[in-house]
């Protein structure tokens, strides 16, 4: 199995087991799931459309037991705009249920009996307001769903200029017969230039870096792209996109994924970033990559230990090398044991605790000695499969 697809497919089935987990509720949160990109929603969507919500219908009780019940409705769009899908509809509904818990009962074990298609968050959808829908048709009842519950509504209220000429290029994009792949390249990576869509061009250029080791070979990728629509629905695989950046598109996305690595790792309180970009940054010069990341560690306290662990986790991933990764985790496994070891105060426990912080030295040695070991290969992992 190649790696992105699995990552793909676990991906959906954990959202699964997610989704039939929570009860959904007017203050429900999203699951941390992965959205799907923009170009994703746009691929495998039937109906893509700037919509006002213009009223709901009034709320029908269901499905009640001791531990609740459910309020059905439903909620009106009226289009304003449709940038995909039929340009005769002039509005749909959608179906609405939220899940009423009774305060005097524990919920958990009924739980898995909501199901999953109520679980797209209209918490935050405003009777009167715009937004931007991408709409899937199910295709036995013909009724409209969002097509991602994470992702599938945006607000658009200060950005409608910039998604529709971003949703009219991508439509000739899809439609070109010739120059495909150059000019989604360009769509991908103006994407990553602007803060609006940032997350989702990483996304789509991180798919494809991932899909280098086997695009050529898996006949599902194999001469095609520049994109390929999953069977599921769920995502959209950017065949090739990588290989078609150019030096100076390559510059580009560098000058702003480069900062955004800093930016987060110098915050007050450090941030964990999209590992889509270790993948990027690595595909175009994972040298330069290795060598920021691991100049950015040595500049951080002894006892600053969370920024340390981000950016060394980002480090053994960006390189993929095994012995670097085994030596991380086995000081994250002394780390905790050192902590545990401080709060005991006989002699053996301040023994161990002066055995462990050699032990901790002696692997950081190790550490530092295998990284400057791979960066006088260049970073170039040997393969040791036979």
């Amino acid at each position: 199995m190649m790696l992105r697809k699995f990552r793909l497919h676990f991906s959906a089935m954990i959202t699964a087991l997610v989704l039939v987990s929570v009860l959904f509720s007017s203050n429900a949160k999203a699951c941390e799931e992965e959205p799907q990109t923009f170009l994703s929603l746009y691929m495998n969507s039937n109906l893509v459309v700037t919509a006002r919500f213009d009223s709901e219908s009034k709320p029908i009780k269901s499905n009640e037991d001791e531990y609740g019940y459910t309020l059905d409705s439903e909620r009106n769009l009226v289009f304003t705009k449709i940038y995909k899908g039929q340009t005769e509809l002039e509005s749909v509904s959608l179906d609405y249920s939220q899940y009423v818990s009774n305060p005097n009962q524990d919920t958990t074990e009924n739980e898995q009996n909501v199901d999953e298609h109520y679980y797209f968050d209209f918490s935050k959808i405003k009777v009167g307001k715009e937004y931007l829908f991408f709409l899937t048709q199910n295709k036995e009842d013909g009724k409209y769903y969002v097509t991602d519950y994470v992702s599938g509504v945006r607000e658009i209220e200060k950005n409608l200029s910039f998604y529709e000429k971003n949703l009219s290029e991508l439509g000739r994009i899809v439609a070109a017969k010739s120059n495909q792949y150059e000019l989604l390249t360009e769509w991908i990576v103006k994407n990553i230039e602007n803060a609006e869509t940032r997350e989702d061009g990483i996304g789509d250029l991180s798919e494809s870096f991932y899909g280098l080791t086997y695009q050529d070979e898996d006949p599902i990728f194999k001469g095609k792209g520049p994109f390929v629509v999953t069977e599921e629905g769920y995502g959209v695989y950017t065949v090739g996109v990588a290989k078609h950046l150019t030096q100076t598109q390559k510059d580009r996305v560098s000058n702003v994924l480069y900062p955004m690595l800093e930016k987060a790792w110098t915050a007050e309180k450090p941030q964990y970033v999209n590992y889509g970009i270790s993948a990027i940054l690595g595909g175009i010069d994972k040298p330069r990559l290795a060598n920021f990341t691991y100049n950015s560690l040595q500049s951080v306290g002894k006892k600053d230990n969370q920024r340390k662990s981000m950016i060394t986790d980002f480090l053994v991933n960006a390189i993929g090398d095994g012995e670097l990764s085994s030596l991380y985790y086995e000081l994250q496994e002394i780390e905790y044991q050192i902590e545990e070891a401080k709060n005991d105060n006989t002699p053996q426990g301040k023994k161990q605790l002066k055995d462990l912080t050699i032990l901790k030295d002696t692997k950081s040695k190790n550490f530092d000695k295998r990284f400057k070991f791979l960066q006088s290969k260049n970073f170039v992992i040997e393969s040791t499969e036979s």
